[in-house]
C-alpha cells in the first residue's frame, strides 16, 4: 500500500489533510501482517504539534499489526515523541560535501535524521539572499528556543 502527498479537492469540499486521513484510514484498516506500506511525509496538512503525534500514532499502529513499514518524514520532532513501537529500524539521507555545499547522497545510513538540508536547498534553488537569511534567523530565534536538538544546518567540510 502507498501513501504519498495528497491535494485539496474543492468539488468533495474537502482538504488535502481530510483526503489524507482518508487514505490512511483506508491503509490502516486493510493492513495485515503481510502488508507492505509505503508512507511520504505523514500528516504534512495540518498544524505542527498535532501533525507530529497524528503521525506518532498511525506509525505506532502501523508498528503494532506487525507489517512491513517505510514511512519517510522530514518531521524529525517525532523522534522526541515516547512512540510505543517495536520493530522499527531507523535510517537517514546520508549527505556530501561537495565545493563547500551539503549534498544529499540519496543513500540510507543507520540512525535517525535529526538535520535538515533545507536552507542548503532553498539557496540552491535560487530563492533570494536575503529571504534565506530571515527564514535562518526566524528559525533560530524560534526554534532554538524550544526543540532539543537544533541546528541550522548539515556541517560541511570538504576532505
Amino acid at each position: 500500500m502507498l501513501h504519498t502527498k495528497s491535494y485539496d479537492s474543492p468539488a468533495d469540499h474537502t482538504s488535502s489533510f481530510q483526503v489524507e486521513m482518508s487514505e490512511l484510514r483506508s491503509i490502516i484498516t486493510r493492513t495485515t501482517k503481510r502488508s507492505l506500506v509505503l508512507v511520504d511525509e505523514i500528516c504534512r496538512g495540518t498544524e505542527d504539534a498535532k501533525w507530529i503525534c497524528i503521525a506518532g500514532s498511525i506509525i505506532e499502529t502501523l508498528d503494532s499489526i506487525g507489517c512491513l513499514v517505510i514511512v519517510s518524514t522530514n518531521l524529525h520532532k517525532i523522534f522526541t515523541l515516547p512512540l510505543n513501537i517495536k520493530n522499527a529500524v531507523h535510517k537517514a539521507m546520508g549527505t556530501t560535501c561537495i565545493d563547500g555545499q551539503t549534498k544529499p547522497t540519496w543513500k540510507l545510513t543507520d540512525g535517525i535524521c535529526t538535520k535538515s538540508i533545507a536552507f542548503e536547498t532553498v539557496k540552491r534553488g535560487g530563492i533570494p539572499k536575503i529571504v534565506v537569511k530571515r527564514a535562518e534567523d526566524l528559525y533560530m530565534s524560534y526554534y532554538a528556543k524550544k526543540l532539543p536538538f537544533v541546528s541550522l544546518s548539515v556541517s560541511c567540510v570538504d576532505d
